[in-house]
């Protein structure tokens, strides 16, 4: 049986850190070789930029999905991208920044259906990490 694809998600509220911990997490990979998913609900995919601008990533190991949400609206692409992502062979993980407002749940619920279908022939493919990101400044004011 191959090695699976490792999944992590990374969530949390807009500007609590997420395209910052993800460039770290790119910038010390170890020889792990990632591909990444950046979701922007606007028509303008900010964070892709700031990624692509770090150097972590090559632009072809990057999908962004923008003009909507891949909780709700974009599952379909958050699954061809993932499907495809795993194919390429090129990749030990792939990580998904979830835009600030999406919800982690659904999100989770469409990468483990994807998972459980990988199963079936495909490159496998497994949900690894949930990471949700909090600003621990704004916390401390709650």
């Amino acid at each position: 049986m191959k090695k699976p694809v490792k999944i992590a998600l990374i969530t949390g509220y807009l500007g609590a850190g997420k395209t910052t911990l993800l460039n770290h997490i790119l910038a010390n990979t170890d020889g792990i070789r990632a591909a990444v998913i950046v979701n922007d609900i606007g028509e303008v995919n900010i964070d892709a930029e700031l990624v692509e601008k770090s150097g972590a990533v090559e632009r072809n190991d990057m999908v962004p999905r923008m003009n909507g949400c891949i909780c709700c609206t974009l599952k379909d692409d958050l699954a061809e991208g993932l499907r495809r992502l795993a194919a390429s062979g090129k990749f030990d993980y792939i990580i998904i920044e979830a835009s600030g407002i999406c919800e982690p749940l659904p999100i989770a619920q469409t990468i483990a259906l994807i998972c459980e279908e990988s199963t079936d022939g495909g490159i496998p493919m497994v949900l690894d990490n949930i990471v949700a990101v909090v600003d621990a400044a704004r916390m401390r004011s709650f």
